[in-house]
């Protein structure tokens, strides 16, 4: 029992960082494809950067709303939100070419970043008895995911490949991801030398929301 929990909890962890290490495609995925999507699109470099402001105001609205629902919804919602946010973001970039739907599809990336904090940030604190050290892996993973992204871009350009692959791949990994937490139970945390209050707990996680909505928005400028 205790090494299926453990084994439950590896695969949750690994199942969240992986969340961000798609997010930092998210990040950097579209200026690194402005002139091919200005291309597809259409559309003026200026344009391009204008339909990635859809980011922006995707989290702009989509922070309070998930702040109100934290204490509503089960985190794991946050996460099947966020997951999903960012394969119609990544499908529809490389598929729609109608300019609202465009605008819309990005907007679902914003939503995704606020659903995945909503998620994420409070369950690494709860699975931490209370401390936010794994929280700090995160940046890590979106790092890597911001390193890779355009090695996989500077690959498929050198060897004329299609540039909706670097889409393909994330929708590929979010998919497996989702699987993957289907199959995941939450663990409830353990009362060990540490007891955490539903009342600490939400004041941590309203907290975070809070601190991420103001902070993180530096890393889309």
């Amino acid at each position: 029992m205790i090494k299926s929990k453990n084994y439950s909890k590896v695969r949750l962890l690994i199942s969240l960082y992986l969340n961000y290490f798609v997010h930092g495609f998210g990040l950097v995925i579209l200026s690194q494809n402005m002139g091919i999507l200005g291309e597809k699109w259409n559309v003026s470099l200026k344009m391009v950067s204008f339909l990635m402001s859809g980011i922006g105001l995707g989290r702009l609205v989509s922070y309070p709303v998930m702040g109100r629902i934290a204490t509503i919804i089960n985190k794991k919602t946050f996460l099947y939100i966020g997951m999903i946010s960012y394969s119609i973001f990544a499908v529809g970039v490389i598929s729609v070419n109608n300019f609202i739907g465009i605008y819309l599809c990005i907007f679902f990336a914003g939503i995704a970043n606020s659903a995945l904090d909503a998620g994420t940030y409070p369950m690494l604190v709860e699975m931490s008895t209370g401390e936010g050290e794994k929280t700090i892996i995160i940046k890590i993973f979106m790092s890597l995911g911001e390193f890779f992204l355009p090695l996989i871009v500077t690959f498929l350009v050198t060897n004329k490949l299609w540039f909706g692959w670097s889409f393909v791949i994330m929708v590929a990994l979010l998919m497996l991801n989702i699987i993957n937490v289907a199959s995941i139970r939450i663990p409830r945390i353990q009362e060990n030398k540490v007891e955490i209050t539903v009342q600490n707990v939400e004041k941590k996680r309203s907290f975070l929301l809070c601190y991420f909505l103001f902070t993180d928005t530096l890393l889309w400028q």
